[in-house]
């Protein structure tokens, strides 16, 4: 019971803020591997990136860290392979376009 509950609240968590993000080289230290799509229709996430922390707030804005990945919320790898992928994203300029995608 108390795995399902831990479950839902992260994903709850996920799916109702932005992220704080901090890029590693290593996949294995990595809490998500992402592949970075160009085809706007085959992404699970449009990623707005913020230039503040505070603007992380919301399904979709990024805000990246660069020395403290203790602080982040997820630790990512870009993957080169779509299928190792845990989640496509596409990056847009537009704020309004941030958050997952119904497919």
């Amino acid at each position: 019971m108390k795995i399902i509950i831990l479950m839902i609240f992260m994903f709850i968590n996920i799916i109702s803020y932005g992220q704080t993000v901090y890029v590693t080289q290593n996949r294995y230290e990595a809490t998500k591997k992402i592949f970075v799509t160009k085809n706007r229709y085959e992404a699970d996430l449009f990623v707005y990136i913020t230039q503040y922390k505070s603007q992380s707030n919301k399904p979709g804005y990024f805000y990246f860290l660069q020395n403290n990945k203790g602080a982040a919320q997820w630790k990512i790898y870009f993957t080169e392979n779509k299928r190792d992928a845990d989640l496509k994203i596409f990056f847009t300029p537009i704020k309004t376009e941030a958050g997952y995608k119904q497919k």
